[in-house]
This record gives structure tokens, C-alpha cells and sequence, in this order.
């Protein structure tokens, strides 16, 4: 490779000396605070593998349409789809959400842990407000999908 200022690399399969130097100089400054770095561990452990495609086929359907069809058939956690907590956080998929209620915390760990709710558990959790936003929209995007056909 060419860096310019660096000139041509001799061993173009070598990492350069002097640079990794100057990259362990900045790595040695680098003091990210606790929460920036529960913040990058989250997302990057639960980030897909560039492989991984979710396929969204309930997107062509309306919000309503979403939680009637799940309160019926049940809620499940895609197999393709990983989620982790902390604290008050929820990362999936690469994302980090701050849960504001506790009751809709409870019941996403719930569903983490089981991978799959009952209709009749889904019809009482989407009385949840934060809970019915981000489960339709979960669902909308391929990461949640029914547990029954």
C-alpha cells in the first residue's frame, strides 16, 4: 500500500513497524468512559454477521395489523437475531435502546430468555405502550417473527 508522506512499503504484506508504533501511541490515550464502552461491547456483540439477512414479511403490514397477528400466533425471537441486556439497555442486532419502563424490560428479558411467547402472554405484554412500539417494529423488520403459521 501507499500512504502518502510514508511513501511505497517495501513488503507489501508487512504491517509497517512505525505504524503500529504510532497506533499503539493512540491506542495508549484512548480512555473510553464505562458507558461508551458497555455502549461499543453491546452492539458489537450482538451485531449480525455480514451474511446475515432478515427477511421482513410483515413490513407490507400496518402497526395494527402486526400486534393483531402476533396477540394471535404468538412472538417469537428470530434464530438470526441476538439480543443482550444491560442495566436499563437493550442491544439487538447492533442496536442499543434505553428501556424506559421497567415492566417493558422485564418483558423483553422474559422473551430473551424464552425465545418465544405465547399468545396469550404477547396480547398482555402489548397492553405496554414501549413494549407494543418496539416489538411491531421488531417484527416489521424481520428480527421477531410468529411462533405459530
Amino acid at each position: 500500500f501507499a500512504d502518502p508522506g510514508r511513501g511505497v512499503t517495501q513488503n507489501p504484506c508487512a504491517l509497517p513497524p512505525d505504524m503500529l508504533d504510532l497506533a499503539l501511541q493512540l491506542f495508549d490515550q484512548f480512555t473510553p468512559s464505562a458507558s461508551a464502552f458497555v455502549q461499543s461491547l453491546g452492539r458489537t456483540l450482538t451485531e449480525p454477521k455480514p451474511n446475515v439477512c432478515f427477511v421482513p414479511d410483515q413490513d407490507n403490514l400496518s402497526g395494527e395489523q402486526v400486534h393483531d397477528l402476533l396477540c394471535e400466533l404468538g412472538l417469537a425471537i428470530d434464530l438470526k437475531t441476538r439480543v443482550l441486556f444491560h442495566q436499563n439497555t437493550l442491544f439487538i442486532n447492533g442496536e442499543a435502546i434505553t428501556i424506559q419502563d421497567p415492566a417493558c424490560l422485564a418483558m423483553l428479558e422474559q422473551l430473551a430468555l424464552a425465545t418465544e411467547l405465547e399468545p396469550e402472554m404477547v396480547e398482555n405484554a402489548m397492553k405496554n405502550p414501549e413494549f407494543q412500539f418496539l416489538v411491531t417494529g421488531f417484527a416489521k423488520a424481520g428480527w421477531l417473527n410468529t411462533v405459530y403459521e
